[in-house]
């Protein structure tokens, strides 16, 4: 290479890919980066999931969650949870 040539190239291809590849490998060396990335890859993966889910779905409401208080009444509980969140018996 003659010394003219700019080393541009080189190190925005070291800085883009060679360091975060190295900064991975490192991490994954370690039991607390192989948890962090195995947990973050999972939180990922969970919520692709849940957003194809939530596009294919014919309803499009919102799913319940367990710590929701509220159910979807359109069954034939009789809207007991909602009731019974609000302290009243359901018939």
């Amino acid at each position: 290479m003659s010394p003219d040539d700019s080393f541009k190239p080189f190190g925005i291809v070291t800085v883009i890919i060679c360091l975060p590849t190295y900064m991975l490998i490192l991490s994954l060396n370690t039991t607390r980066g192989l948890e962090f990335w195995r947990e973050k890859t999972r939180a990922l993966f969970r919520y692709i999931a849940g957003a194809i889910t939530f596009l294919f779905r014919s309803d499009k409401k919102r799913l319940n969650q367990p710590g929701d208080k509220t159910l979807d009444t359109s069954g034939d509980d009789g809207g007991y949870w909602i009731y019974h969140s609000q302290g009243k018996q359901s018939c």
